[in-house]
């Protein structure tokens, strides 16, 4: 039993077998490389995956998907308790994922009830990791705290370096979604990974959250040059999901930086990736930011070449539209005055007291007409307005806005 939870040679078989239903016939000839392995790191090699910990093996999401039972089979090699208790995880990472988040809850909590209390640091922060997610998902953000503080002894107790630091960095992404931006400021001035140091493939799931912390303070410069660094790194390895995710990031923050159509070839490769491995919440949980890239991009890049691209596309928009409408402030660190607007909402205000239309807003700001709506919407409900008359009125009266 202990030698399972360190074993890691499993991927292996599966990283050399092209053809997943070659895998239970193969498995016999793959044992032998198995037990010749002296690698000894953990299975998750201390991320918050599974299927993308020490490997990538994301491939065969979809196969995992449709016969969970050639997973259990091979599993079975460290034991039936234990193969149980990797394919609920797993399985549980492709549902959520593919948006199943209703089947990946019911699987992540049999896999904790397995667990029990043993104290297996290493899965219990991927399995903690994947019912924040669900949570977050499903607007229920005040249960992070919770979740997060459950999963600290076990962590701290584990005295893995690298878990622990990934641990912290998980509470920094929450900290995002929960616009609690002290503990996001405290982290980034003690704790945050040097991008200019010595980085390797455990550095990164840390500096994803680090380039989000710079996406929401609008350091796109800062944040390209990161991913720079990062991606011969993730090439090398061949870490096709967090590679997607680099592509996304890369989207993003040329967008935030009004380089438009550069973004639009990072997103359509992420898009890509994510079409054909089901990384639908990947892109999907960056909320308002990949709304707005999303729509501007299917304005101008409706074509019938692209059609089963373009119908994915929607499918994500649709997606982040949602997580937008819960989390309005993810990724956004604007200043606010004494009125509670941001500097976006006081230059929309401001364009409405000129008389300016939101077609005329949106071509003036170089943004969608989405955009400058869920602004708008914003402005009224900050301002205690019915509609636009309204909240100009309230502008003058408050002499808010200098003529």
């Amino acid at each position: 039993m202990v030698a399972y939870w360190k074993i890691t040679g499993w991927f292996d078989i599966i990283l050399v077998i092209k053809n997943w239903q070659d895998i239970v016939m193969n498995i016999e000839a793959g044992l032998t490389n198995l037990f010749r392995k002296k690698d000894k790191k953990r299975i998750t090699g201390s991320r918050a995956s599974v299927i993308n910990g020490l490997y990538d093996f994301t491939e065969y999401g979809r196969e995992i998907l449709k016969k969970p039972e050639a997973l259990t089979a091979c599993l079975k090699i460290f034991g039936e308790r234990e193969a149980d208790i990797l394919t609920r995880i797993i399985l549980a990472e492709c549902q959520y994922q593919k948006n199943d988040c209703y089947k990946a809850l019911v699987q992540v909590s049999g896999a904790m009830a397995l667990l029990g209390e043993e104290k297996h640091a290493e899965l219990w922060f991927v399995t903690r990791y994947i019912q924040m997610c669900v949570m977050i998902v499903t607007g229920q953000v005040e249960t992070l705290n919770p979740i997060v503080n459950s999963m600290k002894n076990r962590v701290y107790l584990s005295k893995n370096r690298l878990l622990i630091d990934n641990y912290e960095a998980l509470a920094v992404w929450c900290a995002l979604y929960d616009d609690e931006w002290k503990i996001v400021d405290k982290w980034m001035n003690d704790n945050a990974p040097n991008e200019f140091g010595k980085i390797t493939l455990d550095d990164c799931f840390r500096l994803f959250i680090k380039a989000r912390v710079y996406l929401a303070q609008n350091k796109y410069l800062a944040l390209i040059a990161m991913l720079e660094i990062m991606r011969p790194i993730l090439e090398a390895d061949d870490r096709i999901m967090q590679l997607c995710e680099l592509y996304m990031l890369y989207a993003l923050a040329l967008y935030g930086d009004s380089k438009m159509e550069e973004a639009f070839e990072y997103l359509e490769k992420a898009l890509i990736v994510a079409h054909q491995r089901q990384f639908d919440r990947l892109l999907a949980d960056e909320g308002r930011r990949m709304y707005d890239l999303l729509t501007d991009y299917l304005t101008s890049h409706i074509s019938e070449e692209k059609a089963d691209l373009i119908k994915y596309a929607k499918h994500i928009q649709e997606l982040s539209r949602v997580m937008l409408g819960l989390y309005p402030q993810y990724l956004n660190q604007e200043k606010k005055n004494a009125l509670g607007l941001t500097n976006k909402e006081t230059e929309i205000l401001s364009l409405m007291v000129e008389r300016y239309t939101n077609g005329e807003i949106a071509e003036k700001l170089d943004v969608s007409i989405n955009t400058v709506k869920y602004h708008s919407k914003n402005i009224y409900k900050k301002l205690e307005a019915k509609n636009r008359v309204d909240a100009v009125k309230k502008a003058m009266k408050e002499l808010y806005i200098k003529f």
